[in-house]
């Protein structure tokens, strides 16, 4: 996998949380995103693929949910 670029500290805006990431710019189009393991641990990240949605935690130590449409 071809990274060709890296956007460091780009703000991820949820709502009122901003959250942020380093960007890898791959060199295919099959995601819009791909957020990695470290990113997650970060955010105390639960993926629940059966419900389609991510809890994060935000830095006031609030669960923020995120749903997948």
């Amino acid at each position: 996998m071809m990274v060709n670029k890296v956007i460091k500290n780009y703000p991820l805006i949820f709502g009122e949380h901003t959250f942020l990431a380093n960007l890898f710019l791959l060199s295919f189009h099959e995601f819009d995103a791909v957020l990695r393991l470290d990113w997650l641990t970060r955010h105390s990240a639960i993926v629940d693929y059966r419900a389609r949605d991510v809890r994060l935690l935000t830095v006031e130590g609030k669960e923020l949910l995120l749903l997948s449409v």
